[in-house]
């Protein structure tokens, strides 16, 4: 079970299954929290299930929003997060949309 740390925070994490991870964090060397995610393991990858709403009434309005992050263990033995936010919609014929994605590292405590 690899652990991770963050400003003093460490985050176990532990495989349940092909289809569930969960995490543990600790503050203080007591456990806090706990917290189990659905997905699937692909190319060494652990990717959430997609979080999406859609919302289409024809020529009116529409609405179209897409949460997903994914895990990876990086060649040296760190944690990987990457994460998408995606939403676009629009009103008659006026399009709006906002793309946000981000990626984070944290180095790997115990191997």
């Amino acid at each position: 079970m690899p652990a991770f740390n963050a400003e003093g925070e460490r985050i176990e994490l532990q495989a349940i299954g092909k289809n569930k991870i969960k995490a543990i964090l600790f503050l203080g060397g007591k456990q806090k929290s706990e917290l189990a995610v659905k997905g699937k393991l692909k190319n060494n990858y652990f990717v959430s299930v997609h979080k999406r709403t859609i919302i289409p009434i024809p020529f009116i309005f529409g609405k179209f929003k897409n949460n997903q992050f994914q895990l990876a263990l990086s060649e040296n033995n760190a944690l990987q997060i990457d994460k998408l936010n995606n939403q676009w919609g629009w009103v008659f014929i006026f399009l709006a949309s906002h793309d946000q994605t981000k990626h984070y590292e944290y180095k790997c405590l115990s191997k």
